[in-house]
């Protein structure tokens, strides 16, 4: 799996987000300004992907739910 980015949660109020592929919830990724633990205490999770990273960048974009229903 790859981490895409750290995100509050709900997960489904992510957006902008590739069409054609399955996000997964997991633990944060600590960043150069955060740690994990503070990560966690803010309510961000993980956003991860199960596909190579060169396949998911090859994906279509959808910025909102209206565009996701039109390219799914």
């Amino acid at each position: 799996m790859i981490w895409i980015t750290n995100h509050p949660k709900p997960l489904k109020g992510m957006w902008p987000r590739c069409v054609g592929c399955t996000y997964v919830e997991g633990e944060p990724m600590g960043t150069d300004s955060l740690r994990v633990d503070e990560l966690k205490r803010q309510g961000y999770i993980g956003v991860y992907v199960d596909m190579p990273a060169v396949q998911y960048r090859s994906l279509p974009v959808a910025r909102n739910p209206k565009e996701f229903a039109a390219l799914s």
